[in-house]
């Protein structure tokens, strides 16, 4: 699922899986990145919309968005510029 949500974002990199130790440091390398806030929302995108996959909405100031049709990127910024 790694790999499928990074390829997402236009990677030629593929992760296939990662075993929980690499996993553990991979989880609190992105969080410094970007941040917790951030790394909140994208563990909402990554479990509850699995991967953007599933229609889920969500509303911020009274706009509603639908990760379907969205972009990692796009989601992410989304949630960043109203965070």
């Amino acid at each position: 699922m790694l790999d499928k949500a990074l390829r997402t974002l236009g990677s030629d990199n593929q992760i296939i899986d990662l075993c929980e130790p690499i996993l553990v440091a991979y989880r609190k390398l992105l969080t410094e990145v970007i941040g917790l806030q951030l790394m909140d929302w994208l563990d909402w995108w990554m479990y509850e919309t699995d991967y953007g996959t599933k229609a889920m909405e969500f509303t911020i100031d009274g706009t509603s968005y639908d990760p379907t049709t969205m972009t990692l990127y796009r989601f992410l910024e989304t949630v960043d510029a109203n965070a």
